[in-house]
């Protein structure tokens, strides 16, 4: 983000290498029991495909990925059930 900030002209950037349905099924088995029966947490519209192209960031800002995908979402589920005060089986990890 600090790289974006620096830049002369505002540009857009994709921070990402993978599509988000693979991060979504990694948190599947985390979160269904969670979410199962609650309408309130579904998005009420949905795109088909979400995907990133980090190229354009690698060349202009020179960033790479310093986490993958499968940490990065189990740390984003972890915490938001901490915050929520949710407790996950450690078995149920990816």
């Amino acid at each position: 983000m600090w790289r974006m900030l620096q830049q002369d002209v505002p540009d857009d950037y994709v921070i990402g290498k993978r599509f988000l349905r693979d991060g979504v099924q990694l948190c599947r088995p985390q979160v269904s029991a969670i979410c199962h029966g609650r309408p309130e947490l579904y998005r009420p519209a949905e795109v088909d495909v979400v995907v990133g192209m980090p190229a354009k960031a690698k060349q202009v800002l020179g960033w790479h990925a310093e986490i993958t995908l499968e940490k990065l979402v189990l740390e984003m589920v972890d915490t938001d059930c901490r915050e929520a005060g949710v407790e996950i089986a450690r078995e149920a990890h990816i």
